[in-house]
């Protein structure tokens, strides 16, 4: 039963950002470790601030 459970949480793992994604066309911004990243449907990136060129930072 636990295997089962691990099995369906690694397997769903950003199912629901891809879905938002591929619904809006754009790319579907989150928060982790205190980095923005883009989930787009074909994978995910960094969000970078236009300003400084570094990685966009989040709370």
């Amino acid at each position: 039963m636990v295997l089962a459970i691990a099995v369906l949480a690694i397997t769903g793992c950003g199912k629901a950002e891809r879905w938002v994604a591929t619904q809006t066309g754009g790319g579907y911004t989150t928060c982790i470790d205190g980095i923005n990243y883009i989930q787009f449907t074909s994978g995910a990136t960094v969000k970078i601030d236009r300003i400084t060129k570094l990685p966009q930072e989040c709370k």
